[in-house]
């Protein structure tokens, strides 16, 4: 289950970022913890090392939570009848995007660098008709093959039943449309009068 998950849905598959997108957040705190740590070493337990123990303390700590926060938070989903996007980018700001997989023309893939070709993440592109031009992107998924071949499966089942929805809908629109016909009446033709009579 899912927030703003509709009756009919059947979840295809609910996905997050490949794990690997946090190395480079972690490395950036590794390297902050050294400063802390040449402080002391130079200063020892002076006021310097407070202001920067302290400084570590509350910006290291925030962008640590804020970096996991968003990580958790940002997740793909794909059911039976949409494709969902959500992707937290800070405490305070969510963008969810969404569409209908009638609207679903193609999927690509791809993975680039030495890294993602190793631990198997990429990105898949999907491009969506109406409007022209327009994209939905999965960053940084796990095996995006895979994923791109599970959004190609679900399309023609959809368009099928969008397809069988709309004659459904024509069908009952039919017989409210059609109008009676008001019945005429036949009229005979006025009996000429006999004029040798």
């Amino acid at each position: 289950m899912f927030e703003g998950q509709r009756p009919s849905e059947k979840i295809i598959f609910i996905l997050r970022k490949h794990p690997a997108v946090l190395f480079r957040p972690i490395l950036w705190l590794s390297l902050l913890t050294l400063l802390p740590i040449f402080t002391f070493v130079y200063f020892k337990f002076s006021w310097v090392f407070s202001y920067t123990f302290f400084f570590w303390l509350i910006f290291g700590g925030a962008y640590g939570l804020r970096t996991w926060y968003c990580f958790k938070e940002s997740q793909y989903i794909l059911t039976n009848e949409r494709l969902i996007c959500v992707e937290q980018k800070n405490f305070f700001h969510k963008s969810v995007s969404e569409a209908d997989l009638s609207k679903i023309q193609e999927a690509n893939y791809e993975v680039k660098g030495f890294w993602p070709s190793m631990l198997e993440f990429g990105n898949v592109e999907v491009h969506l008709y109406p409007p022209a031009g327009a994209k939905m992107i999965l960053e940084q998924v796990e095996e995006p093959k895979k994923i791109q071949q599970q959004i190609l499966n679900i399309i023609p089942l959809r368009h099928q039943s969008t397809e069988r929805d709309q004659i459904e809908e024509r069908e009952c629109e039919e017989p409210k449309t059609q109008k009676k016909v008001p019945r005429q009446e036949s009229k005979k033709p006025a009996k000429e009068d006999d004029f040798w009579g």
